[in-house]
């Protein structure tokens, strides 16, 4: 435990000089598996508009990403499951089913979470042919893909 202890410090240390991005990963693959939501708690991602400016993207990917390696039993190929991953004020923002220009660093928020979600997806089930898997990931694929046409987050 007191290597758990040790990353965690370091996670949750506001200094990106550190190793914060490899202690992230290491986390989620030490509990690999495991189910241990107390592990899993520790790697929340951003539950507030406050916090948006303390945790940067690529963070909140790898965190994402961590906390799912950890919950690998719980991962389910659907959008609500997705969904359920947005912290609620995202999922309020979601269901106005568009993000403004202005709202940037929300919308890079719930990008990186999605695409967190989305990659834990595809490592849950890579190789299975699991059609709804393929299906929630191109559904995501094609939303950023017009994102980056259009330049405007529209909620299908």
């Amino acid at each position: 435990m007191q290597i758990t202890t040790k990353l965690l410090k370091v996670v949750h240390n506001n200094d990106f000089a550190t190793a914060v991005h490899g202690c992230t990963i290491a986390l989620g693959l030490i509990y690999l598996k495991t189910n241990q939501v107390a592990v899993a708690e520790k790697l929340f991602v951003p539950q507030t508009m406050h916090q948006l400016d303390r945790i940067p993207p690529d963070l909140i990917v790898l965190r994402t990403i961590s906390r799912n390696l950890i919950m690998w039993d719980e991962i389910d190929p659907s959008k609500e499951w997705i969904q359920r991953n947005l912290p609620p004020f995202l999922r309020a923002l979601e269901n106005e089913r568009a993000f403004r220009e202005d709202m940037i660093t929300i919308r890079q928020a719930y990008e990186a979470i999605v695409a967190g979600c989305c990659y834990s997806i595809a490592l849950r089930f890579a190789g299975t042919f699991n059609k709804q898997a393929f299906e929630t990931i191109l559904y995501y694929y094609k939303l950023f893909e017009e994102f980056s046409i259009t330049g405007r987050l529209y909620i299908k």
